[in-house]
């Protein structure tokens, strides 16, 4: 599987050969159905917008072994594109989830096995499959599209999230009983509580849009 990226399903029954595949596949490569989570935490961990997320590349350079510094693109921006670099933090080890430049060297390694199979070797590289018959393949799920192809709701609903508001329950007039909701994910939901919440802790406050709209500001922003 790691030499070619294509799983075979020999000898399993045919409505089952989808699952079958992506289980074999999940044991070597980052797929597809693990976007959603990665390019939450990404949001989370370094407040930026998931669409410059989506444009990282492997061109990094790590600092005296507690940063890394990385390059960042804007493409929706002209033909011309916007650049900026930005330095994270890397953190302990075993603390890989918890800081920008941990898990953007954790995810390095993690898609290590789909990068080698491809020319280009983009920092997203993830099995992709091919529905129940092959050829598998492996490629930058965000090349052609920043779009993931990947439902959020979806994910949060096979994972059952909930979020802390309620909803009355149908039922008989008078009822108060109440049922928790899906958790909704929006990322520049995402990216704004982050803002506030980095902002207020250093008892500062988020300036409007007509004060800051500065080519850094639409960068990080829009």
């Amino acid at each position: 599987v790691r030499r070619t990226g294509s799983v075979t399903a020999d000898g399993v029954p045919f409505l089952d050969r989808m699952a079958h595949r992506r289980r074999l596949a999940e044991q070597v490569f980052v797929t597809r159905r693990d976007l959603i989570p990665i390019l939450a935490l990404f949001v989370y961990t370094t407040g930026w917008n998931v669409e410059t997320i989506k444009e990282l590349t492997t061109a990094h350079r790590v600092i005296e072994g507690v940063a890394v510094e990385v390059s960042l693109i804007k493409r929706r921006r002209g033909p011309g594109k916007w650049h900026d670099s930005a330095t994270w933090e890397i953190g302990k080890p075993g603390q890989e989830l918890r800081t920008p430049g941990g898990l953007y060297l954790l995810l390095l390694d993690l898609m290590a096995p789909a990068r080698d199979l491809l020319d280009d070797r983009p920092y997203w590289a993830v099995w992709l499959g091919a529905g129940r018959f092959g050829p598998d393949r492996v490629g930058n799920p965000f090349q052609g599209a920043l779009n993931t192809e990947v439902s959020n709701r979806d994910w949060i609903a096979g994972h059952n999230l909930r979020s802390d508001e309620h909803r009355p329950e149908c039922g008989t007039a008078g009822d108060t009983r109440s049922e928790r909701t899906d958790l909704r994910l929006s990322f520049p939901r995402l990216k704004k509580s982050v803002d506030v919440r980095r902002t207020r802790a250093v008892g500062g406050h988020l300036p409007s849009a007509t004060r800051s709209n500065t080519v850094p500001v639409l960068f990080r922003n829009y």
